[in-house]
């Protein structure tokens, strides 16, 4: 049989995808996925330097948690083991001792003064940082009176 006019034979219902199409697809693909790795790497690094930046502020904050404890008064230079830092620090009076007062204004017993503290902090890596801090110190110079008739 002849085929009706206007019909022709080819290649009707075969489905699928060309060669050409593929290449393209794969093209696009490739070009997709090199800006998806790049912007994964670019987090990668950006995610590693602030785990570092976080380190080193925790470790501030360690420092200067310590440097609430210390009596500079007692004790105006010193250094310490705080995990992997070195902690040292200096303290120089800033006024003159004043004595403190009970509340009947008598003599009380401990001498008050304002110290600044340079508080240095080594790490085990990067660099060393100081904070000058300005803190209370004290010290006794008085016995409590043991005729007080609140006293044992």
């Amino acid at each position: 049989m002849r085929p009706a006019a206007g019909k022709t034979r080819g290649r009707v219902g075969c489905g699928g995808f060309s060669l050409l199409e593929v290449l393209a697809a794969i093209v696009i693909f490739s070009a997709g996925a090199a800006v998806l790795f790049d912007w994964i790497g670019q987090t990668a690094t950006r995610l590693r330097s602030v785990g570092i930046e976080q380190q080193k502020l925790f470790g501030q904050l360690a420092a200067l948690e310590y440097a609430k404890s210390i009596n500079p008064a007692l004790r105006g230079t010193g250094e310490i083991s705080i995990g992997t830092e070195r902690v040292s620090w200096k303290a120089v009076p800033v006024g003159p001792e004043s004595s403190t007062r009970a509340l009947s204004g008598a003599p009380g017993l401990y001498v008050v003064q304002l110290y600044r503290v340079e508080l240095s902090v080594k790490p085990e890596q990067g660099d060393a940082w100081t904070q000058p801090l300005y803190l209370a110190g004290w010290r006794q110079t008085r016995r409590q009176s043991s005729n007080t008739p609140f006293g044992p």
